[in-house]
């Protein structure tokens, strides 16, 4: 079968093609619907050094708040800030799990991302995490140990907004799929049926060839 035989096979299967293409796509659709959705929120913050009196040390202390950024995404991201957070709704292992932190390349700025199922829910806890963060982690990293001030400030950036749709699942890309793996389908089911044809409207002209 060549690829003029194979095109017109397909266009003669067309039917077979057009079931499997929207048997894709009702498929794809029951995977979103039974799939609970993810809404992902972010806020920001950023790691600043505290009162550089130089331009030496405004460069030391940029240089620094860059290297504590992985730091204190750390501390973020774990019970020593989500414990404030925790509750009967939230424990703090669920915290955890629905938390990360994204430290910008370069930067001291880190994302504070949460998913969860309730769009407000996820905004809610990123926020309360930015400003726990705030708060707790220069009281944790500790003072210079000459007039007690602390050696950096986290401040808050971007606060989180609810996001009007989900990050998962990705709806149009499950609809592609879908529709890509049911036109491959409608393909080679109408290309097999067409060479099964042709296979039987063969055999009697093969059995008359070989009859003595």
């Amino acid at each position: 079968m060549d690829l003029r035989d194979m095109i017109a096979a397909v266009m003669h299967g067309w039917r077979w093609v057009a079931i499997a293409v929207g048997g894709g796509a009702v498929l794809a659709a029951g995977y979103l619907v039974a799939t609970t959705a993810e809404y992902q929120a972010s806020a920001e913050v950023v790691v600043l050094a505290n009162g550089p009196e130089t331009i030496p040390e405004a460069e030391q202390g940029a240089a620094m708040s860059a290297q504590l950024a992985t730091t204190v995404a750390s501390i973020i991201d774990s019970p020593a800030v989500l414990d404030e957070l925790a509750s009967d709704a939230l424990t703090t292992n669920e915290l955890m799990a629905m938390t990360r932190t994204v430290v910008r390349d370069g930067t001291s700025t880190i994302g504070i991302v949460v998913l969860d199922a309730d769009a407000d829910v996820a905004a809610a806890v990123a926020n309360e995490a930015a400003e726990s963060a705030r708060r707790t982690v220069p009281q944790m990293l500790g003072d210079d140990g000459v007039n007690g001030k602390l050696p950096v400030t986290v401040e808050i950036i971007t606060p989180a907004e609810p996001p009007s749709s989900p990050a998962s699942p990705n709806a149009q890309g499950v609809l592609v799929i879908g529709v890509a793996l049911g036109l491959c389908a409608g393909v080679a089911i109408a290309l097999a049926t067409a060479s099964g044809a042709a296979a039987q409207a063969a055999a009697p002209a093969r059995r008359t060839r070989t009859r003595p």
